[in-house]
């Protein structure tokens, strides 16, 4: 389904619950950037099917601009709280759906940062390998993008001049908006 955002359509999969086993609770997946929601969308589908066969209402969505959500413009200027705004307006539609009294939150990598940020009450907030240190990240990221850039010159042997896209990192696009972001955020534990 697409439903309205603050910075274009959006796009959720609702899975709602079995017959009989609602709980009255939902949970919102927010879901990591390129190659990390990559490598967890299946078990995360899974997750959300499960949930869901125990009684409770799950949204999946994808961030404006990305996936199947409208607003390819919106990308350029990406950042944590335009991502916190998404994950608000799909909180507002999953309460919509569902009727819900109460609401958990389920964020994966850069996902859990938008999460802690969410600002809105929660009963449970439930972080997957949770990026804490902005920079690190980062830094992660860019050795990473260097090391495929240099196999893919190195195997690229036939002489041709290859043009890498600006505004990406690992093949997924990263504007600097969403830099400057990612470089001020670190998530600390409170006592």
């Amino acid at each position: 389904m697409f439903f309205d955002g603050q910075n274009g359509p959006l796009y959720g999969v609702h899975h709602a619950p079995d017959p009989g086993a609602d709980r009255s609770h939902g949970v919102l997946f927010l879901p990591p950037l390129g190659q990390d929601y990559k490598r967890c969308h299946k078990p995360l589908q899974k997750l959300a099917r499960d949930l869901a066969s125990a009684g409770f209402h799950v949204l999946r969505f994808d961030y404006a601009g990305s996936g199947d959500s409208a607003g390819r413009s919106v990308v350029a200027s990406w950042s944590l709280d335009t991502w916190r705004e998404d994950a608000c307006d799909a909180l507002r539609q999953l309460q919509q759906l569902s009727g819900a009294r109460d609401v958990s939150a389920f964020g994966v990598r850069l996902g859990a940062s938008v999460a802690t940020q969410l600002n809105v009450p929660l009963a449970n907030l439930m972080l997957w390998d949770p990026i804490g240190d902005g920079p690190a990240y980062l830094e992660e990221l860019e050795k990473l993008n260097q090391d495929l850039l240099r196999k893919f010159r190195h195997s690229f042997r036939n002489g041709n001049h290859i043009e890498i896209p600006q505004g990406q990192l690992v093949g997924h696009v990263f504007p600097d908006s969403m830099r400057e972001s990612v470089s001020q955020y670190a998530f600390c534990v409170p006592d």
